[in-house]
């Protein structure tokens, strides 16, 4: 799956939250990866903190919850 190798280093930059969103969008709207993006959004919310960069649930989309 090349499209799951793209890096884009960590900011808070909303131009590059927006590029985390959408690809996570594109591998729920896939049937193939779909069932990942789903397993990704719950492992993200239960190894999430409110603090630091290791929170990945802030990039789930808004159709996903």
């Amino acid at each position: 799956m090349d499209f799951i190798k793209i890096h884009i280093p960590f900011t808070e930059d909303s131009a590059k939250a927006n590029v985390y969103i959408n690809a996570w969008r594109d591998l729920y709207e896939n049937d193939i990866t779909k069932d990942f993006a789903v397993k990704l959004m719950f492992y993200s919310f239960i190894t999430s903190n409110d603090e630091g960069g290791a929170n990945l649930f802030k990039y789930v989309p808004f159709e996903m919850l």
